[in-house]
């Protein structure tokens, strides 16, 4: 009985330590869109791990939805093609290596929710 307490308790946990979020990219060539849509915290990746990093030069603009609540260690490496970022009001904290190497950022408005920006979070930006 115990063992499957277990078994349960680590599903659960596992089922809700990130969010239900995902991502599309629209645009075509070098002038790509990301948004990030759904609820919660984004999870976290490894560097150059994140499903949009092959498209990092080529990703122009990003779209963070109202209602995701923060944003994962190195979700963004090495996007150098963004030049703009707006983090919502709803985001409450910036992960390790967030936006590491995106040169190309010349903006970013964080709204006033951040209450933890993760080491690197902006390097080489």
């Amino acid at each position: 009985m115990k063992k499957l307490t277990f078994l349960l308790m680590a599903a659960l946990f596992a089922a809700n330590s990130y969010a239900d979020t995902s991502y599309t990219i629209t645009g075509t060539g070098s002038d790509l869109t990301l948004t990030i849509t759904g609820t919660g915290d984004m999870p976290n990746y490894t560097s150059g791990n994140a499903p949009w990093y092959s498209q990092g030069a080529n990703i122009k603009t990003l779209i963070i939805e109202d209602e995701v609540t923060s944003i994962g260690n190195n979700a963004f490496y090495y996007c150098i093609g963004l030049t703009s970022v707006v983090i919502p009001n709803a985001v409450t904290s910036i992960g390790d290596n967030a936006f590491y190497q995106c040169s190309g950022l010349t903006s970013v408005t964080i709204g006033n929710s951040v209450t933890f920006i993760g080491d690197n979070a902006f390097y080489y930006c």
